[in-house]
């Protein structure tokens, strides 16, 4: 989810990947695809060396030039270039840990929490003669900069936590207080 510590305030965007284990990873990117500074958002890193960029445009998620996930009507951001932080903990994993991915390398992001489940692979199905399907990882993912991430994504703001609720509310504002000290930033 996307949360803003006041309603009126357009300043506070955190995205919170916490117990996000994982999914579909094309509707997300697409659906939160207008936070991006770029289009170039991630790659899928293959054994070969082949990289296939993740690419959001207008709305739509695109891979190797096919439109794979989109948004019918793409939201056009107000702001641009505010902060955002993220928020992740163990249980963010494979389609979290995209999301997480890819904004990594944008200037205006910083995460929050413990470090990633780990599950930073692509998988592909193929279909087998007696019907059965075999499940495959075939490549790992990279962010916007070319970085490949082949295990638990270490957040800039690593937070030892004991699992209780007070724990979580000590991540969610160490990031409400990196936004609001941003914003005093741009202020001066």
């Amino acid at each position: 989810p996307l949360y803003s510590s006041a309603a009126s305030d357009v300043y506070k965007r955190q995205i919170d990947l916490r117990d996000n284990l994982g999914g579909n990873n094309w509707p997300m990117l697409a659906g939160i695809g207008s936070l991006y500074e770029t289009n170039k958002i991630g790659e899928f890193v293959y054994p070969d060396g082949k990289r296939i960029d993740w690419i959001y445009r207008n709305g739509s998620y695109i891979d190797n030039d096919s439109i794979i996930g989109a948004v019918s009507i793409p939201y056009k951001l107000q702001h641009i270039g505010l902060p955002i932080a993220i928020l992740t903990n163990n249980s963010t994993a494979s389609s979290g840990e995209t999301v997480l991915i890819s904004f990594i390398g944008s200037k205006t992001v910083r995460t929050f929490g413990t470090k990633t489940r780990g599950k930073t692979t692509c998988n592909e199905l193929f279909p087998m003669s007696d019907g059965a399907n075999l499940l495959l990882s075939t490549s790992v993912y990279a962010d916007r900069n070319g970085l490949i991430y082949t295990g638990s994504i270490v957040p800039d703001e690593l937070v030892d936590l004991d699992g209780s609720s007070v724990s979580n509310y000590i991540i969610f504002n160490k990031a409400i207080d990196w936004i609001d000290g941003q914003y005093c930033d741009k202020k001066k």
